[in-house]
């Protein structure tokens, strides 16, 4: 049985589907507090790319 691979942060963050709070943002990078963290301060940091040098 094949599942789609799910990938909260293209699929819900960059298309805006679920709104985060941004602590930093550059052109390259993205860091927001975790939608549910697990720790008091859960900060998750990723790297930006796509039209169309994709990383999503």
């Amino acid at each position: 049985m094949a599942t789609a691979v799910e990938d909260f942060y293209c699929d819900e963050v960059l298309s805006g589907n679920t709104e985060v709070e941004k602590v930093w943002e550059t052109e390259h990078t993205l860091a927001y507090y975790h939608a549910r963290p697990f720790y008091e301060v859960h900060i998750v940091g990723d790297r930006i790319r796509l039209v169309d040098g994709t990383w999503c």
